[in-house]
């Protein structure tokens, strides 16, 4: 139980829910307050099942690569006392499950509503060669502004990386799986989520799944070869398209089913305008009937009684001329009334049409961008700053600067964005990689490869160099992006330095000194692998490797990576024999007790070795004797 307890970076309030793979605790980021979901692996589990524990490294991997709204969002992940973690967004919400549990079914304007955010976020992470594979109402959790957020990918399935489980092993939650994974296909396409999908839809509209099944081989041959009953002819108001389209989601055959998500989206979208066209209908027609009568005709309950006057009476009703025309007849009245109706109309047209003024454009800006949405960002970018610049383009006071600020902040965030895309498919292999649009774009792409690979200043095609030249020639946005990148790049220089002078106050004091930065903390075990009198290169190589994949697409960590990458590809021929490793550590504790002996080396020295030793393998099984020779040797030196 961790609750109340400092967890890493992490000091834990609640525990939100466990289960076999692990427990997710509500905590507070220490350095920023921040509020988050962390997901911890249970104890020992890497080593009683390896399946499991691929699993929860496949979600971290698959989260890493998703930046949607409507997806949880991933923050980072770590090792803490052996267990594997990763902290993701904290959602104030419920889960649909327990909204259905509650309210029975929805209308079908709600599951509209949700769907249609339901369908972005799958079209986003299918985009990017991702397939969930158990969407179901447990993983979708409903915000109290009706916001939806989609959760758990872990067994999800990168197309362009190996799948989970082994071929033709069923994964999913049995009701909601579509055809294809019940056959236990291992070559799924995201037409697979497109039926859960369906399915899902089925049950929110009914209360009730569209099959019934006593285990789960029935369900799977219902889900191949059965048939359902019409989601209308259980709840009459559902519209007739809402109800086509649910069917053709759960075609049994994929290339029955809708194109992809995006598709699905647009055409719920078109639903609630085709309702509402239809029920106009009924008032128009018999608007119509008032407006085809002849002009001159009588109304008909006038003409009846007419009539019925004739018929009682003989006569007709008797007609008055007028002598005089009332004001309201007269030519000059309503000449001065049309004026001034004109007048009106064109008041109105002129506050309709008049161009927004900078402060309401400002306004209407600056609310966007506050949301923190990356939808509202870009509704930002192209609405109320786009038509601020093109008519206030000659301001320059503070309002101005601000609009022009975020115009440059979200055309260099697009850009980050489209590079991430470009490694992600470019480290995955995948079949379809993404081209850049101009020259500038392909140095830009080059560049980011280059950080990746850890090229940073070779004389050819080096990190370094190649932003140069996108902040050179290519547009402000892009030289934007330059300049962070070359930031970081500079930064790298001072970071051997900086754990230079940490190790030193370690000897100097005889005691670890505390980071409280998590990379950071990663970052100096790495070096000190690396530079410590030990010089284990094929440790600190392993431990940048980790650093350099858990600060990928981390945000705000991407100084990290770089010094991470930059180290990987240094510690390239790094030898992996770690039984000679551990007698090389044994040969130098036997050294370092002689030459104390001796007092050819200082005492500081020895307490700093000893230091490192425990640093470095204290949890390691394979190093357990060194471990306790170091320990014990430290324990003394500190006694004298």
């Amino acid at each position: 139980m961790l609750v109340g307890k400092q967890y890493g970076p992490f000091t834990i309030d609640k525990e939100l829910g466990s289960g076999a793979m692990g427990t997710v605790y509500r905590g507070r980021y220490t350095k920023t307050g921040q509020i988050m979901a962390i997901k911890v692996m249970a104890p020992g589990i890497g080593s009683t099942n390896a399946a499991a524990a691929d699993r929860f490294e496949r979600e971290i991997t698959v989260l890493k690569q998703l930046n949607h709204p409507n997806i949880v969002r991933f923050y980072g992940a770590g090792k803490q006392e052996g267990a594997r973690y990763f902290a993701m967004e904290y959602i104030e919400g419920e889960s649909l499950d327990k909204v259905m549990a509650r309210r029975d079914r929805m209308t079908w304007e709600e599951v509209v509503a949700l769907g249609q955010q339901l369908c972005s976020a799958l079209q986003h992470a299918h985009e990017k060669g991702i397939i969930h594979r158990d969407l179901k109402p447990s993983n979708i959790m409903v915000l109290p502004d009706g916001t939806l957020k989609l959760t758990d990918f872990g067994i999800a399935k990168d197309s362009d990386l190996e799948a989970l489980t082994a071929t033709n092993c069923t994964v999913g939650t049995a009701a909601y799986m579509s055809p294809e994974q019940c056959k236990g296909q291992s070559d799924l396409t995201h037409k697979s989520d497109l039926y859960s999908l369906g399915v899902l839809f089925y049950e929110l509209l009914t209360g009730r799944k569209p099959f019934k099944a006593d285990n789960a081989m029935d369900m799977f041959l219902q889900h191949v070869q059965g048939t359902f009953e019409r989601p209308s002819h259980m709840v009459l108001d559902i519209p007739v398209w809402l109800d086509t389209l649910v069917c053709q989601l759960m075609e049994k055959k994929t290339e029955q089913r809708p194109l992809d998500a995006h598709l699905v989206a647009e055409t719920l979208g078109s639903i609630q305008e085709k309702v509402e066209a239809q029920q106009s209908a009924g008032v128009e027609a018999v608007r119509r009937r008032m407006i085809d009568r002849q002009p001159g005709q009588k109304r008909p309950d006038e003409e009846d009684k007419e009539a019925a006057r004739i018929l009682m009476t003989g006569k007709g009703r008797s007609k008055r001329k007028r002598t005089k025309k009332k004001l309201y007849e007269q030519v000059w009245f309503r000449a001065v009334g049309l004026l001034l109706a004109l007048a009106v109309a064109g008041t109105l047209l002129f506050l309709a049409f008049r161009p927004p003024s900078a402060d309401k454009l400002y306004s209407q800006a600056e609310k966007l961008m506050k949301s923190g949405k990356e939808e509202d960002r870009d509704k930002a970018l192209k609405g109320p700053i786009k038509e601020y610049l093109q008519r206030y383009p000659n301001r320059n006071d503070q309002q101005a600067q601000t609009i022009r600020g975020w115009d440059d902040q979200i055309e260099s965030a697009q850009c980050e964005e489209r590079l991430e895309r470009y490694l992600n498919k470019e480290r995955n292999k995948s079949a379809i990689r993404l081209q850049p649009s101009d020259e500038t774009e392909k140095n830009a792409f080059a560049a980011a490869k280059a950080e990746d690979e850890g090229k940073i200043d070779d004389d050819k095609g080096g990190a370094r160099q190649l932003w140069r030249e996108v902040k050179r020639d290519g547009p402000s946005r892009w030289g934007l992006v330059a300049d962070k990148h070359l930031d970081d790049l500079q930064a790298l220089d001072a970071i051997d330095t900086q754990f230079q002078q940490i190790h030193d106050r370690i000897r100097d004091s005889g005691k670890e000194q505390p980071l409280p930065d998590l990379r950071e903390k990663q970052a100096f075990q790495a070096w000190r692998a690396e530079h410590c009198a030990i010089e284990d290169r094929r440790l600190a190589r392993s431990l940048f490797q980790s650093l350099k994949e858990e600060t990928m697409n981390e945000s705000g960590q991407h100084r990290w990576f770089l010094y991470a990458a930059w180290n990987v590809k240094q510690l390239a021929d790094a030898s992996k024999d770690k039984e000679q490793m551990r007698d090389k550590v044994k040969m130098l504790l036997e050294k370092t007790r002689e030459e104390l002996k001796a007092k050819k080396i200082p005492k500081e020295d020895a307490l700093l070795f000893c230091l490192d030793i425990l640093a470095l393998y204290e949890k390691d099984e394979d190093m357990k004797l060194p471990v306790k020779e170091a320990g014990k040797l430290r324990d003394e030196l500190k006694s004298e």
